[in-house]
């Protein structure tokens, strides 16, 4: 299903998001980025997923949260997280969510 990406309350991108792991409320998917998170959040993301140690305090600071289109706002309880490696450009940018609801992936995500 597509859903909307933002960061900041900011449209960042979408992504279409499939079932992954449903034991832990996973969705994943390819994310499509738009020129603001090319221009104010790509360097944020890189420099996390370059860091030695992890940085979960920093993906909370960018606010991610993900809106399936149909409206329905996800609230994963273990956040989202964006696959961009400033090592492999041109690459497919990965988005995992964790932690949603399995009814909304029931619901959803059939």
């Amino acid at each position: 299903m597509k859903a909307f990406i933002f960061a900041n309350r900011q449209l960042i991108g979408f992504a279409h998001l499939v079932k992954g792991d449903i034991a832990m409320g996973g969705l994943y998917g390819q994310f499509y980025p738009n020129e603001y998170y090319k221009l104010a959040v790509q360097g944020i993301v890189r420099q996390i997923n370059n860091a030695l140690n992890l940085q979960s305090n920093k993906w909370s600071a960018l606010q991610l949260h993900a809106q399936l289109e149909n409206g329905h706002r996800l609230e994963p309880i273990g956040g989202i997280t964006l696959d961009d490696m400033a090592e492999l450009p041109g690459e497919i940018i990965r988005i995992d969510i964790a932690g949603v609801d399995p009814q909304i992936i029931s619901t959803y995500f059939p």
